[in-house]
């Protein structure tokens, strides 16, 4: 299914439609135990706390990398059980890093992204 880019704004990629999002998230979400789904129903009650925090740059790159580190550093509470879940699934650092590609014609491109979380409403 293609999304139209919004004309003039280079930050708006392609993005997958929200109803298909929710679905997906909802299908796995129904292949973790029971406690974690609970875990994760009570985590969304920190939404608020949570998105506020992510207003830092440095805790969004955090997020990203190690989630579970990074809501440590919010005062979130997780359980081990998340946390190991969230710690065999963090990514490497050097992810963040600005790469330089050369094309075939020999130019150079420099590549680097900007990590920015919004709220979907509740």
């Amino acid at each position: 299914m293609a999304v139209k880019k919004r004309d003039g704004d280079p930050r708006s990629a392609d993005r997958i439609p929200d109803s298909v999002t929710k679905t997906m998230l909802d299908d796995m979400l129904k292949e973790l135990p029971d406690a974690l789904q609970e875990e994760l129903r009570d985590l969304k009650k920190n939404d608020d706390k949570i998105m506020e925090a992510l207003k830092d740059e440095e805790m969004a790159k955090l997020f990203f990398i190690d989630p579970g580190q990074a809501l440590e550093r919010m005062g979130i509470a997780i359980s081990p059980q998340l946390r190991s879940l969230l710690e065999k699934n963090k990514l490497s650092p050097d992810v963040l890093k600005m790469r330089t590609h050369r094309l075939p014609n020999g130019q150079k491109v420099n590549t680097s992204f900007t990590i920015e979380f919004k709220s979907r409403g509740h």
